[in-house]
């Protein structure tokens, strides 16, 4: 179970979020979040993940093409 960590709203409107919060999802100083109301609570989602992020997201193909095996299957598709 998760440890509740808790934030002031200042004068600006504007909360800090934890640092083991932050850490965790790889924000730092500039990210970009999106805000969600769900009712009665506040979703705080990352939008500027890395690239790298991406990666094992999809399998591994069963086979490997060359780029120019790519470029000519295209070009028959066309």
């Amino acid at each position: 179970m998760n440890k509740a960590l808790y934030s002031k709203i200042n004068e600006k409107g504007q909360i800090t979020i934890p640092y083991g919060i932050r850490s965790k999802m790889g924000l730092a100083q500039g990210s970009r979040v999106e805000l969600l109301n769900k009712g009665g609570y506040i979703v705080i989602r990352p939008l500027n993940k890395s690239i790298t992020d991406l990666k094992g997201f999809l399998p591994k193909p069963s086979i490997t093409l060359s780029c120019e095996e790519m470029d000519k299957i295209i070009q028959d598709v066309k």
